[in-house]
């Protein structure tokens, strides 16, 4: 009776070893979608068909947006199916690719035991970043743990920084505007790969390097949705700044408005400046401090001041070497409207006199 015992107890430890071996584990990217918040895709684990990510959010939560812009955010660990995510990455004309990990026994059942005590309601929550604590970085410290440190190992050489990887976001015009004014010199920083895996697609590629084989699989497409880019998705990606621009241009242009035209693009200036000021000292937002467009915005509240007219044309040009060497020259007609507002005040005050 006790060797019956006996067996069915090592049997039952057998069957649940062999339970923990055969788990089909992968790792699911999605290409980035239109809606601003997925322009940089969605990375997740897939465990026996159920989807394991992070990134849930909601705008009806208490301080979004305070805590939007503050950068703040609790995000919290959801759970789908894969069918649930293929549906809608079809639906939304987004690529999803599986790419299966082989992932030794104990750590199978770590990894499972983690994602099980974080989906718990008190546990689901996390303290978000949208750089060095999101969906991509979550899984990134996961699939480290699992190989035993070697992809961290295999990723410290130099990438692009984070400003390359964010930049033009395709079909997102205001976005591009909103990025290219409010990064500071931290977001034009290079970074290592290991950094960069922070978005999805660079993470799938990172998984996909020679010293990484002994832990992945061949890659699956689960769908395909591939969209061809026209003329008219360059001009979605960039319409913000083009249009910003051509309404300056006409205002100052015509005779009739250029004078008031050019006094409201001084407080417009001063304004944006108190904005970015916000952004770097205000915010836990790092890729703010020390933004090079500050040089363009700050000096416009001294504009009255004595030699005010000669530190804006200082500052303006200042800021074209800078922007040129960390690649943060995007706002360029907004220098020359700079430009354009100055002589509009000096000969506005030469024909005073």
């Amino acid at each position: 009776m006790i060797r019956r015992l006996l067996l069915l107890v090592l049997l039952g430890y057998w069957v649940h070893a062999q339970a923990a071996q055969d788990r089909d584990i992968s790792l699911m990217t999605v290409s980035p979608g239109t809606e601003f918040w997925s322009v940089y895709g969605h990375t997740a684990l897939v465990i026996d068909g159920h989807v394991y990510g992070f990134g849930v959010f909601s705008f009806e939560q208490s301080g979004f947006i305070q805590a939007f812009l503050q950068n703040k955010m609790r995000y919290e660990m959801g759970v789908t199916d894969l069918d649930f995510e293929a549906h809608w990455a079809e639906k939304e004309q987004r690529d999803l690719v599986l790419r299966p990990l082989h992932i030794e026994g104990k750590h199978q059942e770590a990894l499972v035991a983690y994602l099980r005590w974080h989906w718990q309601p008190e546990n689901r929550a996390y303290e978000y970043d949208y750089f060095f604590n999101n969906c991509a970085t979550k899984i990134r410290d996961l699939l480290n743990q699992v190989t035993d440190g070697a992809l961290k190992a295999s990723s410290e050489a130099i990438g692009s920084s984070f400003f390359e990887q964010t930049f033009p976001v395709k079909n997102q015009s205001w976005m591009n505007l909103g990025l290219a004014l409010g990064y500071g010199q931290s977001a034009y920083q290079t970074r290592s790969l290991w950094e960069l895996m922070a978005f999805p697609e660079v993470l799938q590629k990172a998984v996909a390097n020679e010293a990484m084989k002994p832990w992945v699989g061949t890659p699956v497409s689960v769908v395909s949705a591939s969209q061809l880019q026209t003329p008219y998705h360059w001009f979605k990606t960039h319409a913000a700044l083009l249009l910003w621009s051509l309404v300056w241009v006409v205002f100052l242009a015509w005779t009739r408005t250029r004078r008031w035209a050019a006094k409201i693009w001084s407080i417009c200036s001063a304004f944006l400046a108190m904005v970015l000021l916000f952004l770097w000292m205000g915010t836990e937002h790092q890729v703010a401090a020390w933004n090079p467009q500050l040089l363009l915005f700050l000096p416009w509240f001294l504009i009255s001041w004595r030699w005010g007219w000669w530190l804006v044309m200082s500052s303006t040009l200042l800021w074209v070497p800078i922007s040129l060497l960390l690649g943060s020259d995007y706002v360029w007609p907004m220098a020359l409207i700079n430009l354009w507002v100055l002589h509009v005040l000096k000969t506005g005050d030469l024909h005073k006199r």
